[in-house]
């Protein structure tokens, strides 16, 4: 007898716990176990429903299933680019800073950090800056988990922490994280999608 093909069904998608489970969209898929690893972009104003926030995506990947509803971990943020070079004016600067971080319960990230100065900076205080934000980073990621990370970064505790200290040493009109990526996660997706696939 020959079995019947399965049909692709839509599951939806939603935000971790940790940032409220809200909807974030669909996926389509023949069955549970080809959902996990997907990944799915939203702004962060479509989570917090603030407009501000217009300028940040935020990226998650699917990594588990609750009933029928596709479960996620945020593995990626990103300040809109546009939104930086619309900042940069003649006269300003622009201070960079790209490191690696852990969390205490083993997510591994890479960081990429920012701050635009109102006026031109030297040296020196773009060193300092750059030291700065580094350490603010590294020494949350230290003592923090990586959904206590998170929570921090999408609600502001990080860029306002950022702003504090870079206007320690100029002027400042923005500092925050420009981007971050999971690099190496403790969950096991591998694992996840045999056991959804032996359970089917």
């Amino acid at each position: 007898m020959v079995q019947q093909k399965l049909a692709k069904k839509w599951f939806p998608v939603a935000a971790p716990d940790y940032l409220g489970g809200k909807p974030i969209g669909h996926a389509l898929a023949f069955e549970e176990s080809s959902l996990i690893g997907r990944t799915i972009s939203v702004l962060l104003s479509e989570l917090t429903d603030d407009p501000s926030h217009t300028t940040v995506k935020i990226r998650f990947k699917v990594t588990g299933v609750k009933g029928e509803t596709a479960v996620t971990d945020l593995w990626g943020y990103e300040l809109d680019r546009d939104f930086v070079r619309s900042l940069l004016r003649k006269g300003s600067s622009r201070v960079d800073i790209i490191f690696d971080a852990a969390t205490k319960d083993g997510y591994r990230m890479r960081v990429s950090a920012i701050a635009v100065t109102r006026y031109r900076a030297s040296q020196s205080q773009k060193n300092k800056m750059r030291k700065a934000m580094r350490s603010i980073v590294l020494n949350k990621c230290s003592k923090l988990n990586y959904s206590q990370l998170v929570q921090e970064l999408v609600f502001g505790k990080v860029e306002s922490d950022l702003y504090n200290e870079a206007k320690k040493f100029h002027r400042i009109k923005l500092a925050g994280i420009k981007k971050m990526k999971i690099l190496v996660s403790p969950i096991k997706l591998e694992e996840i999608r045999g056991s959804l696939a032996e359970a089917a």
